[in-house]
């Protein structure tokens, strides 16, 4: 797949941020829709969403600068030039959810059925991320010796951060396979849980280990603390993040309408 696909007149379209764009709309666009569905709320869901991009954005890039910021205390000029990549999953993560939750409370939207949403769309949105990174340099694997690894692993002749071609372990793929594994997870979650607030929890969780996993396959540039990398720690954060919040979810007292039904009909209100 090609890094950009054109150019139109100073703009550069390049694969990745197309992607990444096309995510963010498709996932604005379900949230309003569900919004509308179960509360007759499409844009109070629509500003939860919109203040998770915000927040999320804002996240994924100071995450993102901290872990590098060797480079970037030289380069401080380049430190919001989201433009010029360089997101990381975990800090949108974390910022989105605290985006959302302050946005929901503020426009009296249930951040517990916005929760159950998000279940669903943070697998879809792994998809396209890895999609994007499988187009360009992000993310990519350790160098092989050759195509067909010993190991049994996928292995694609990729460029690595610097650009240079070679067989590489298709780290970006695996986390391809890995969101469309937990998207199922997260429809049979769908059909097993009724109580909202619930299922967006091991969702997260499951999507930090298997990043986890996926982080001793991978070869791009990061500092290590101790024999994982920095990344894989956050990855663990991400883990308990998730088992935690299931727990606190759990115990707390289950929201008004805890078992999922339709809205009611504006007959049966009147």
């Amino acid at each position: 797949m090609l890094s950009e696909l054109g150019q139109i007149g100073p703009i550069v379209l390049r694969t990745y941020s197309l992607i990444l764009s096309l995510s963010i709309v498709l996932s604005l666009a379900l949230l309003a829709w569900q919004g509308q569905r179960q509360e007759d709320a499409a844009l109070a869901w629509l500003d939860s969403g919109l203040a998770g991009v915000l927040l999320g954005l804002i996240g994924a890039r100071a995450l993102h600068v901290t872990l590098f910021w060797s480079y970037f205390v030289d380069h401080q000029n380049e430190i919001w030039q989201i433009w010029r990549g360089g997101l990381n999953w975990h800090g949108a993560l974390i910022g989105g959810l605290v985006g959302v939750a302050l946005m929901a409370n503020l426009r009296k939207a249930s951040m517990a059925r916005i929760t159950d949403v998000l279940a669903f769309l943070l697998p879809i949105g792994g998809l396209f991320i890895h999609l994007g990174c499988l187009s360009t340099r992000c993310g990519h694997g350790q160098e092989v010796g050759r195509l067909v690894d010993p190991s049994g692993l996928i292995v694609m002749e990729l460029p690595d951060f610097y650009g240079v071609i070679a067989p590489r372990i298709a780290s970006q793929l695996y986390g391809m396979i890995l969101s469309a594994i937990v998207l199922g997870i997260a429809i049979a979650l769908a059909l097993m849980i009724r109580r909202e607030g619930l299922r967006l929890w091991p969702i997260v969780s499951l999507l930090g280990l298997g990043a986890f996993a996926i982080g001793f396959t991978r070869g791009d540039p990061i500092f290590f603390w101790g024999t994982l990398r920095a990344d894989q720690v956050f990855d663990l954060v991400i883990v308990g993040l998730g088992v935690v919040s299931f727990i606190i979810a759990l115990v707390l007292p289950a929201p008004k309408g805890q078992l999922r039904s339709s809205r009611p009909s504006r007959e049966a209100s009147a």
